[in-house]
């Protein structure tokens, strides 16, 4: 009682939301804290009508002395409060009076509202310990719905300081969970998952999956989520933007910006990032003007925000340069010590938070899943001890895999560079295969299909996919059989094999040096470009020449290409 009378003077000092009409109080007598809420989520976008509702639930909870619902409706009166101080204390207080309270959902849900805030504010290790306090609780309360909830959080937060793909794979396992929740219906975790799953298939450069799911999350929130609609099309815009569509993503950024309120405190991120990139096309269109006024102001909202947004950095440097050249020195050393502050930013938070996720989340599901494994043994068996030894031969087998890995990546490593120091990586091995075949084919037409195969290389013939042998022994005055032959006898390899080295000796040439390749396509329409008919037999044959997937070469050359 002592704790509610508190938290009853702590609602009595808070700056409530204008008092709803004389004929809404009445409400409060007749309608259930069921109905209440239902108003409160269906109005949760109008912040001045759901505070209203909010405070009418407060009242109802407060004359009842209800502990669970006045607990709920402080934790939603957090979100609405602008005050960190006073956002803190709502949080606070509605943890203290539920967490003795045997509820499913809180305090979990008040752990994510406080986990919330933090990642919002940019304090990832106050948000990571606040989350990993909600997965806990879930796990203990066994309840699912809460625990993805949660990995979402904190895949959020990898994504933060870079680590995508590691983000990216608890994306994709909470958007299976949450499309087999929805069961076909819209929520709102089904949408967010849709919009963080392609967000991240962005970063990590697979724009087709992207598409998919940012097109079907369009739709789901179109006049029912304002602001994860806002989110997902500037998640379209920069797909666009990746794609070399330059005008679409021009489109539907401008539109996206002209929907969002500069002012709303849950878009300020989304609003900077779609003045960035607006930036970035006019950069593009050398539309100097027009994109240092979209660079200044998404600066503006930057220093209003203690999370610097680490993609926006290219945009100081080009301010930089434009007020260099300019002569503004003045105007140049502010925007430089601007960027050194996002840069040291960036880089003191990934260095620590990455540190406290391996040891506090990553290491505990380790440990989690060796104990579970554990558990299972020993209830199959209690007379044998056979935990001890299983448990063993698993810790000496990931041994042994940790080391193959880190054999297999100094491998990898090795032949990417041995691929960057030269195109044809197989010469030593063409030119000792290469022999000469005891043939009855006169010396004059081996010496004619050579110089015709010559040709037809300077020319990139293979890049037709429609080339086949009867095309390509047309093209050199002979016949099948012969044109096999003579690439045997001057190749040292069979046709088929003599098309597919040259169309990857190609592809790895346009990949080192084509940005705008390695960024903008996909494998499939790489493999289209370089000849082939399907992305297997192109991955099939990079792999055979170079012994390095496509998609690795290609991540290689672009962590290379940020330094």
């Amino acid at each position: 009682m002592k704790l509610f009378f508190i938290v009853v003077f702590l609602i009595a000092n808070l700056s409530f939301a204008q008092e709803l009409d004389v004929e809404n109080s009445k409400f409060l007598n007749e309608a259930s804290f069921a109905e209440i809420h239902e108003l409160i989520k269906t109005q949760y976008q109008d912040s001045l009508l759901a505070e209203n509702y909010i405070d009418l639930y407060l009242k109802k909870a407060s004359l009842e002395k209800n502990m669970l619902e006045l607990g709920k409706a402080l934790t939603w009166k957090s979100y609405y409060e602008p005050n960190e101080k006073h956002k803190l204390k709502l949080i606070d207080s509605a943890i203290s009076l539920t967490k003795d309270l045997n509820s499913d959902s809180y305090p979990i849900l008040t752990y994510t509202y406080k986990g919330g805030h933090y990642l919002a504010t940019g304090q990832y290790d106050n948000a990571l310990s606040t989350y990993l306090t909600a997965l806990k609780l879930s796990r203990k309360n066994k309840s699912e719905y809460f625990e993805y909830l949660t990995k979402h959080n904190i895949a959020i937060i990898k994504g933060e300081i870079g680590e995508n793909e590691e983000a990216l794979d608890i994306f994709k396992e909470c958007l299976i969970y949450e499309k087999s929740r929805s069961n076909g219906k819209t929520t709102i975790e089904y949408i967010e998952s849709l919009l963080k799953t392609g967000e991240f298939y962005i970063k990590t450069s697979k724009l087709d999956s992207a598409k998919l799911l940012l097109d079907e999350g369009l739709v789901k929130s179109n006049s029912l989520f304002n602001e994860l609609n806002l989110k997902i099309q500037l998640q379209l815009g920069i797909y666009a933007y990746k794609k070399g569509k330059i005008s679409q993503a021009k489109k539907i950024l401008s539109t996206g910006l002209q929907k969002t309120n500069l002012k709303h405190p849950h878009l300020t991120k989304t609003t900077i990032l779609f003045l960035f990139y607006l930036g970035q096309i006019n950069e593009l269109q050398n539309h100097s003007k027009k994109a240092m006024n979209y660079y200044l102001q998404m600066d503006s909202l930057v220093q209003q925000q203690r999370v610097k947004p680490i993609e926006v950095r290219n945009a100081y440097s080009y301010l930089i340069s434009r007020y260099k050249s300019s002569g503004d020195i003045v105007e140049q050393l502010s925007i430089t010590n601007k960027l050194i502050e996002i840069d040291s930013f960036n880089l003191v938070r990934g260095f620590k938070i990455s540190k406290i996720i391996k040891n506090k989340f990553d290491t505990p599901i380790l440990l989690q899943q060796k104990e579970s494994l554990i558990e299972t043994l020993n209830s199959q068996n209690k007379r044998f001890n056979y935990a001890f030894v299983i448990v063993s031969l698993l810790l000496i087998s990931l041994v042994v895999i940790v080391f193959r890995l880190f054999s297999r990546k100094r491998i990898l490593e090795r032949r990417f560079n041995q691929v960057m120091k030269s195109n044809d990586i197989n010469n030593k091995e063409t030119k000792a295969s290469a022999r000469k075949v005891n043939t009855d084919i006169p010396e004059i037409l081996v010496k004619r299909v050579a110089e015709s195969l010559q040709k037809f290389e300077n020319n990139s013939g293979y890049l037709n996919n429609e080339l086949s042998s009867n095309k390509l022994a047309k093209l050199a005055n002979t016949n099948t059989k012969y044109l096999s032959i003579i690439i045997k006898q001057i190749k040292g390899k069979s046709y088929s094999n003599y098309i597919k080295d040259l169309r990857i000796d190609y592809a790895i040439s346009e990949l080192k040096i084509n940005a705008d390749l390695r960024r903008n396509y996909s494998i499939e329409g790489i493999s289209k470009e370089m000849g082939f008919n399907n992305v297997e037999s192109f991955s099939l044959a990079f792999k055979k020449k170079t012994g390095l997937n496509p998609s690795y070469f290609i991540k290689k050359i672009e962590n290379q290409s940020k330094f």
